[in-house]
């Protein structure tokens, strides 16, 4: 991971007002790099194993059958439980099942993490 996609998930993990998150609260950022999310979405710009998700949310998907999705809250939850049910075109279907090993609020907390990524700048991997 680079220095700027660690930065961006230090700034991610951290409150709206500048502390960290409520201890009770799973930190949507932890979760992605525990899980190893980064590993295929990386939050630079590179190109991935699995398609970027930087800006992604409220946008529409194209998947690999042609017919298109709004990556919205719905699609996310989806796509984090039954990765195979809806593959982005252009990707193979090779991330893992998380639906047993997510709890609820796990699952909350990683589509609100994706949900706040901002969009790459429009010179970023290049």
């Amino acid at each position: 991971m680079t220095l700027a996609a660690s930065a961006l998930l230090l700034a991610l993990a951290q409150s709206p007002d500048g502390g960290t998150p409520d201890a009770g609260t799973p930190d949507g950022a932890a979760l992605f790099l525990k899980h190893g999310c980064v590993g295929c979405h990386p939050l630079d710009g590179a190109k991935g194993t699995g398609p970027a998700l930087r800006g992604l949310f409220g946008t529409t998907v194209t998947l690999q059958s042609g017919a298109t999705v709004v990556a919205d809250e719905a699609y996310l939850r989806e796509s984090i439980r039954k990765p195979g049910a809806k593959v982005v075109a252009g990707y193979l279907p090779l991330m893992p099942f998380f639906g047993a090993l997510l709890r609820p609020e796990e699952l909350d907390a990683l589509v609100d993490f994706v949900r706040a990524l901002p969009p790459l700048p429009a010179d970023a991997g290049r």
